[in-house]
């Protein structure tokens, strides 16, 4: 019996050891296993593996072996990925000895360099079917758009399908089209219309504002005028409108002034919104060189930019100064005055417009001509239709009893010049950059100052030159030249 118990009591000894044993190895094994994990997770993948093997040593449990292993194949998996990340540093297959672009990753065929991009449109010659030249669609050639204006802040307003994006000089599409309208971009903005509402989007076609205004404008001093809920207010480049839509009507800013319109009366806001000066006018326009046009019960005269009256309201009509001269109307004839309201040209003309470049537009004998700033006719009223002179020139229409017309460029002495054969060539633009756009028998090229031509006459239709290029359409597609008139782009 006393033998019997003692093997008991050994027995109960040994199986307390053996328990003991199993959970300090338990313990072993979870603390080597979660070491392991946590230097995996900080990418000491060595010492990770080190870890992991200690924990095998500490089980016997096929469950538990599994586990680790999966842990060692995936340190080993990084550590193999690292070593080969040095042989090849861009990653592109090409070990760093044969890799001739070795910070740049590459293709093989090309010996680890880039896949050209021959025309620069941004798709490799592997898959552009149209090398020669840049062109915005997924296969590298042209669109055909429906519609194509003059560049402005570098980018074109283009139509396809009854919707409307831009595109870059290198005819890019930057914004889609995705637009029931767009305008020309100024001040790197512009307008844009989708669903009868407007908003602005900056050059890289993110919006800058909601498409939720009624009207909008382009950017003045700052501020845009903009029509929301039935009333006009003025927002910022961020969308933001710094002058509530309070007013029934409004200008854009000019000289840090905006005319608005408070109660059926004309005043004056500045850019904080405050009302610069009280005036009550029937009708007012924008400041420009200091003065604006007021009208009270039917007379107009000019304020300055403190509200005061600076030339009598008394004038049947009168149009803003430019060039320190102004056309006012008095019993049905039209002069100009100057700013301290001294009649400069007698009012003996039956119509009268703006100063550019010295010379003003005149009506004379229902015909119209030019006069310089003492009033003397400088070139005859005998045009049926003229515009204000541009870099040296104007454009002026003859037309005949027949109304058969001819357009011509002049000269400040009147005297015509065509570049092409006289009397055969319509000039159909202004001077833009020095350059205008002809047209001679249904087609059209482009001539400099001096007349001469700087392209053929073989263009269906074109734009005026704008920032060093102008659009221009032959044989069904449109082409951009530049001021020597050769295609850059087509």
């Amino acid at each position: 019996m006393k033998y019997q118990t003692m093997l008991t009591l050994l027995f109960l000894f040994f199986l307390n050891a053996s328990i003991k044993a199993q959970i300090n190895n338990e313990t072993i094994y979870q603390t080597y296993l979660e070491n392991g994990i946590a230097a995996y997770n900080n990418g000491n993948y060595n010492q990770a593996i080190k870890k992991f093997n200690a924990a095998k040593l500490s089980t016997t449990d096929k469950s538990k072996l599994n586990i680790i292993e999966k842990w060692v194949q995936k340190s080993e998996k990084n550590i193999d990925e690292i070593e080969n990340k040095k042989k090849d540093k861009d990653q592109d297959s090409v070990s760093n000895e044969n890799d001739k672009c070795p910070n740049t990753k590459g293709s093989i065929k090309y010996n680890g360099c880039p896949i050209p991009d021959t025309d620069g449109d941004g798709l490799n010659d592997e898959v552009d079917k149209c090398l020669s030249s840049y062109h915005t669609t997924s296969n590298g050639c042209p669109i055909i758009f429906d519609y194509v204006s003059a560049y402005k802040n570098g980018m074109a307003q283009v139509r396809l399908n009854g919707k409307y994006g831009f595109v870059n000089k290198l005819v890019s599409l930057v914004v889609p089209f995705i637009y029931d309208e767009v305008f020309s971009f100024k001040n790197d903005c512009a307008i844009v219309k989708l669903n009868d509402k407007f908003g602005y989007i900056n050059l890289n076609g993110t919006l800058l504002t909601e498409i939720t205004f009624e009207e909008a404008n382009d950017f003045y001093d700052g501020l845009a005028l903009v029509k929301k809920s039935g009333k006009y207010g003025y927002i910022n480049p961020n969308g933001k409108m710094v002058i509530p839509n309070i007013y029934e009507y409004g200008n854009n800013f000019s000289e840090e002034l905006a005319c608005v319109l408070i109660n059926s009366k004309y005043n004056f806001v500045n850019k904080n919104g405050t009302i610069a000066f009280t005036g009550d006018y029937d009708k007012a326009t924008n400041f420009n060189e200091g003065l604006a046009v007021v009208t009270v019960n039917s007379k107009f005269g000019f304020i300055n930019k403190k509200g005061n009256i600076e030339i009598p309201i008394i004038y049947d009509e009168a149009k803003n100064f430019q060039e320190g001269l102004a056309a006012i109307k008095v019993n049905g004839k039209y002069g100009f005055i100057n700013k301290q309201a001294k009649l400069a040209v007698k009012t003996v003309f039956e119509d009268a417009y703006y100063f550019q470049e010295g010379l003003a537009v005149i009506q004379f004998n229902k015909k119209y001509g030019f006069i310089d700033t003492t009033g003397k006719l400088t070139i005859p009223a005998i045009y049926y239709h003229v515009y204000p002179f541009s870099n040296g020139f104007s454009k002026v229409m003859e037309m005949d009893t027949g109304r058969n017309y001819k357009i011509y460029r002049i000269d400040k002495y009147g005297n015509k010049s065509s570049g092409l054969a006289p009397g055969h060539d319509n000039f159909v633009s202004h001077f833009n950059e020095g350059f205008a756009m002809v047209e001679l028998n249904g087609k059209c090229g482009y001539i400099n100052k001096d007349g001469k031509k700087i392209t053929e006459v073989i263009y269906d239709s074109g734009t005026d030159f704008s920032e060093g290029v102008a659009i221009v359409k032959k044989d069904g597609t449109r082409r951009i030249i530049d001021t020597t008139g050769k295609e850059i782009i087509y």
